[in-house]
């Protein structure tokens, strides 16, 4: 497995596991992809990472992508241990 997977992977986890904030983990994994030619894997939460902020006259906010975070997030883990 890719060592850019893995690292996101661990990331995921953290995110699962409510070790780190969703939006803020979300952010890393955008990072992430971004710094690596954006994987198919990981494009999503580049999307996601810029839905968060700025959006908010539109209702998308931090708070509410937190739950397709973590599904992705789920996503993410399942499909690729």
């Amino acid at each position: 497995m890719d060592k850019i997977i893995k690292e996101a992977i661990g990331i995921g986890k953290s995110i699962i596991s409510k070790e780190i904030n969703p939006n803020t983990g979300c952010a890393q994994l955008s990072e992430l992809s971004q710094e690596n030619n954006s994987p198919s894997e990981l494009q999503i939460f580049e999307l996601l990472a810029h839905e968060q902020y700025g959006h908010e006259h539109i209702g998308i906010t931090a708070e509410n992508t937190i739950p397709q975070i973590i599904e992705e997030c789920e996503n993410l883990v399942n499909k690729n241990s």
